[in-house]
């Protein structure tokens, strides 16, 4: 039984030294009020509601992206559910499962995958897809230029960051789990040998 508590062991540490990581990239494309707006409007109103609105617009009228928010709290990166090829675009929610909170006219581009290069095109080609689906629906309407609604992009290029395993922590727990199931069904199985008649 040890035997084969040790082999199980060395498969799993061979596992984890053969695990990779990904590469990632946030960006966030926020919504600005049209320059006409601080003219012919109060200046003191809040536009917050009306950009957010134009957001959720965009995000749900994305061809071919995955949109909407995938997990409870906004900030949560894409790679954290276990998706290692993937992107996502959402206006992000800051209220609960009972009360949806969109305070802020920002689109969340988040993207990961195998390398760095297909991360950054990624993340650039979804930019211009928002930008185009914003002027869209904006020609749609007929939408004069100082009344149209503006963007800016942060960070302004992608940054794109690689994620990888810690694999002193998974040896670690790896030999703390193998060892110890490795003993406890040693001393379980000794003690039902022992019982016997």
């Amino acid at each position: 039984m040890l035997l084969v508590g040790a082999i199980a062991t060395c498969v799993a540490v061979v596992v984890a030294f053969q695990a990779v990581g990904v590469y990632t990239a946030r960006t966030s494309i926020t919504l600005t009020p049209p320059a006409g707006w601080a003219v012919a409007g109060n200046t003191f109103t809040d536009s917050a509601a009306s950009l957010v609105g134009f957001a959720k617009l965009v995000e749900e009228s994305l061809p071919g992206a995955q949109t909407g928010q995938l997990f409870a709290v906004a900030d949560t990166p894409l790679y954290g559910s276990g998706i290692r090829d993937g992107a996502v675009v959402y206006v992000p929610n800051y209220g609960g499962q009972w009360s949806p909170n969109f305070n802020r006219p920002t689109l969340i581009i988040d993207v990961v995958a195998p390398t760095s290069a297909q991360v950054e095109e990624r993340v650039l080609a979804l930019t211009d897809e928002i930008v185009t689906r914003m002027d869209e629906l904006q020609d749609a309407q007929g939408v004069v230029a100082d009344q149209r609604i503006a963007w800016y992009a942060s960070p302004a290029s992608p940054e794109v960051s690689y994620v990888g395993p810690d694999r002193a922590r998974a040896l670690g727990g790896i030999a703390l789990l193998g060892g110890g199931l490795t003993v406890v069904v040693a001393l379980v199985l000794d003690l039902i040998l022992r019982r016997r008649p």
